[in-house]
């Protein structure tokens, strides 16, 4: 019974105010943002402790990153991967709404284009994996550059849907074995990368 429970989320981002509200049956929740307390008293924040500098040529050698820096082609790749992945689910997942409005803005109005056009490829790439992987009943995506220098990158959409709780833990566990299949070899390549001297890097990149 509890795995045939609907489940709903609903993520919004109007006017700087982040939203998000749970749906569990019957039953409706609003985790944010959360009303104030009746005292009105602020919360006093903890101090956070300073952390360490970084050890110098004497100290330990630095660590490599766990999870590989990910880049625009990087994440356009992973959603990819994880969409193929949900497309065999498709008939069982649809999303209620989804709303993405996007405004590219830099200091140099030309950075701003690119980031644009950059985005706009990305979008395209990844519409037809997504469409295979979800049925979206209203979908409303814009995308736009201002032009002005020194404008700033603005944003706002919502995401809503309503799943049972086992398509929802069956979607979670296909995206998390997209994600062992891309960070895996990323995470080798990252590992062999470290173990080599400057001298065999730059000799490998002559080579190829």
């Amino acid at each position: 019974m509890l795995l045939i429970t609907p489940l709903g989320l609903d993520l919004s981002y109007f006017d700087g105010v982040f939203a998000l509200k749970l749906r569990v049956g019957p039953l409706r929740f609003t985790l944010a943002p959360r009303k104030p307390k009746a005292d009105g008293k602020p919360k006093k924040k903890k101090k956070k402790k300073k952390k360490p500098a970084p050890a110098g040529e004497g100290g330990a050698a630095k660590k490599p990153r766990r999870f590989p820096k990910l880049g625009l082609s990087d994440i356009i790749e992973l959603l990819g991967l994880v969409f193929r992945l949900l497309g065999r689910l498709r008939r069982y997942l649809s999303i209620d709404e989804l709303t993405l409005h996007l405004v590219t803005g830099a200091e140099d109005p030309f950075d701003a284009v690119l980031l644009f056009g950059r985005l706009n490829a990305g979008l395209g790439a990844l519409a037809p994996a997504f469409h295979s992987a979800f049925r979206v009943r209203n979908e409303d995506i814009r995308l736009g550059a201002d032009v002005t220098p020194g404008a700033a990158l603005a944003a706002e959409g919502r995401l809503a849907f309503t799943w049972q709780l086992w398509e929802l833990l069956h979607t979670v566990n296909c995206a998390g074995l997209g994600l062992l299949k891309w960070y895996l070899p990323k995470r080798r390549a990252q590992k062999k990368a470290a173990a080599q001297s400057p001298a065999e890097l730059i000799l490998g990149e002559q080579k190829g």
